[in-house]
């Protein structure tokens, strides 16, 4: 696999960054003790993960799937793929690039997740060992393990990758002897499988015992310059090399320049890098006096090195005598939060810029940057050959984080006010999950991000003490919150695998035979009521979503939402074969499932419909002969009945067939 490990140790010693909204910070303040703070410590310092911009590292925190991904490929030195996108819910997902070019790689499965990759659902250490072990290039070992949950290992599909992963030493179990193959991973245990991983390849790094890092210098100290070029010509500026600082930012890292020289045809940056001169470039930029450029093109003219650039950015902002580098500077259009950073400005003249393909003018439109805990408005640039200065206005905070019930001024229900003493619990429901009050952001355009993904505060729901409010609006005013809500709604939700769903989507099936969500009642945890009977939880139940079937590992119930809540691993059966069938006649159903009176005829003789194969809805197979399904006789019971049609019955994975009486 092009020796991907190889990669990936040289990648991440590069600098691994999670993508969305985090920067580096001196210290971290919510580290010092917590267990894990030590290998914290060694990867940032090392600058291979950064906190956030309010100085903490939220070590606990889940990293989901897009940004596993994405940081993988980053470190493996590939650009987002623009090919083929392989789930319907990454179309306009942030992360869509990364993770179809996983699947370029071989690294992500399409088949493990179906049609939607859940791109915000936490990454679990199962995953993560299917993850790296693809990386590595190895192939899953089905071998015995020591584990003590070897139920919940055998139910896991990547339990062949978990054994290489532990036997590398990549991931370990837990005190209790459990190694918890769909518990989801934290950033905290994120920065110990990545040192776990560069010892496995001879990388080791000694662990520090302080969690201090530095914001990287965009500017040398001094600069001695070796090579062939005496000068560097960007656009129509030029520099003297023996006397201007320059750096490269190739990839995610700034390569400060000692060494320009030219050979065959090509550009040698340090002795290191190399790029073909007079052809397009691309994923490296030039940073000149705070100035950053996109490269297109290098070319040269006898001492001269020349640069064909792309728009003018920043490379950083400076306030109060602290440096922020641009990539991790959060910008803010209009006060409205939409995923950017500073360094997706582009800036066309001292009053526009534009962000996304879009302009924006400086003295009317309101663009933001967010410099530690402080908000300050661009209203315009100085800008010259030594300098990218801009013109910078302290202004309110345009979007809030990290709040407590006691940041809540009011919420309205209606024209009644909530009484705030009675809050013994609250939650935001959106895009089928759950979040904290201290898990969301708020805009002051009235949004409200999670995950980094923004809402319209009137799509999002609150659930307070159980009970669901829809949101109308909310205001920030003197640093408090303003709820205001409609009435009490509800929503028939199920939590399955870590997500909320309709109910309507979700299909339980016993014994052949499908049952919606209504009929179940749980009576505790994995004991259940389908239809009127009371059974536990065992290997004749299955549930079907997304048009695929699954083994139930877990039912219990969520009292937050008044929601079954529902865990499954691996798929029942393949997808082809039906996992129930509903009889109808005269459009009315008559019969649910094929028991043992129902029979088809077949090959001269009554059989059973567990002896046939489906293959499509209008055939099915019998010892290896082909058979129409429209027109076969059915028998149930002592009357006799002619399939006049079939249909799939929605995505539950079971047939529907129509009879007319004989």
């Amino acid at each position: 696999m092009k020796r991907l490990a190889v990669l990936i140790v040289f990648c991440i010693m590069a600098g691994m960054v999670f993508p969305g909204g985090v920067q580096a910070a001196t210290t971290f303040t919510d580290t010092k003790t917590h267990w894990a703070k030590d290998y914290i410590a060694t990867v940032a310092n090392a600058g291979f993960v950064s906190g956030y911009t309010d100085g903490s590292f939220k070590p606990d925190k889940t990293v989901s799937r897009a940004e596993f991904t994405t940081v993988m490929i980053r470190c493996l030195g590939y650009e987002p793929s623009t090919g083929t996108n392989y789930f319907s819910d990454m179309k306009s997902h942030w992360a869509k690039g990364y993770v179809n070019q996983a699947v370029a790689l071989g690294i992500v499965i399409p088949g493990d997740y179906g049609s939607n990759f859940g791109p915000n659902t936490g990454f679990k250490r199962s995953e993560v060992c299917a993850m790296l072990v693809r990386a590595l290039g190895k192939q899953p070992d089905n071998g015995a393990m020591s584990f003590k949950d070897s139920a919940n290992l055998n139910q896991s599909r990547y339990r062949g990758y978990i054994k290489v992963a532990t036997d590398l030493k990549l991931l370990s179990g837990y005190p209790n002897g459990n190694f918890e193959p769909f518990q989801e991973v934290t950033r905290a245990q994120m920065c110990k499988v990545i040192i776990n991983f560069m010892e496995t390849q001879g990388k080791s790094l000694a662990l520090s015992s302080s969690a201090t890092t530095t914001t990287p210098a965009t500017t040398p100290a001094s600069n001695t310059l070796l090579g062939d070029f005496a000068t560097l010509a960007i656009g129509d500026q030029e520099y003297n090399l023996s006397t201007t600082p320059v750096i490269f930012k190739i990839e995610l890292t700034n390569v400060t320049v000692t060494s320009l020289t030219k050979q065959q045809g090509y550009l040698f940056i340090n002795g290191q890098y190399r790029y073909a001169l007079d052809s397009t470039v691309s994923k490296i930029d030039v940073i000149v006096n705070n100035t950053r450029y996109p490269v297109n093109q290098f070319s040269t003219s006898t001492k001269r090195l020349i640069i064909y650039p792309g728009n003018r950015k920043m490379a950083s902002i400076t306030v109060a005598n602290h440096k922020y580098d641009a990539d991790y500077v959060n910008l803010y259009i209009n006060s409205t939060s939409k995923g950017y950073y500073l360094s997706d400005m582009a800036i066309i003249d001292s009053a526009t810029v534009e962000v996304a393909g879009k302009k924006y003018f400086l003295p009317s439109d309101k663009i933001t940057a967010e410099l530690g805990t402080d908000f300050y408005d661009i209203t315009g640039f100085t800008l010259s050959s030594s300098a990218t200065t801009p013109a910078l206005t302290k202004t309110d905070p345009v979007i809030a984080r990290g709040y407590k019930i006691s940041d809540i001024s009011a919420i309205f229900v209606g024209a009644t006010t909530f009484n705030l003493s009675t809050i013994t619990s609250i939650q935001f429901l959106t895009d089928s999950k759950l979040y904290s009050l201290s898990e969301i952001e708020i805009d002051a355009s009235d949004n409200i991000i999670c995950d980094h993904q923004t809402y319209a505060s009137n799509k999002v729901v609150m659930v307070l003490n159980g009970t669901q409010y829809g949101i109308n609006h909310v205001t920030l005013t003197n640093g408090k919150l303003i709820f205001y809500c409609g009435s009490e709604t509800s929503s028939d939700l199920v939590y399955l695998n870590s997500k909320y769903r309709d109910k309507s989507s979700v299909s339980i099936i016993k014994d052949g035979i499908v049952y919606d969500l209504d009929h179940m009642v749980i009576v505790s945890k994995n004991v259940l009521r389908v239809n009127g009977k009371q059974y536990s939880l065992d290997s004749t139940f299955k549930v079907s979503f997304d048009g695929n079937t699954y083994y139930i590992d877990e039912v219990n119930y969520d009292n937050t939402l008044h929601a079954p809540i529902i865990n499954t691993s691996s798929k029942a059966t393949d997808s082809s074969q039906p996992l129930g069938y509903n009889f109808y006649l005269n459009n009315s159903l008559y019969r649910s499932g094929a028991s043992t009176d129902t029979t088809i005829y077949t090959s001269n003789k009554w059989i059973s419909f567990s002896q046939i194969t489906i293959f499509d809805p209008s055939r099915y197979t019998y010892n290896s002969s082909t058979y129409n399904l429209v027109g076969a006789l059915v028998q149930i019971g002592n009357k006799e009945y002619k399939i006049t049609d079939t249909a799939w019955r929605g995505s539950s994975h079971v047939l529907d067939l129509y009879l007319q009486e004989v």
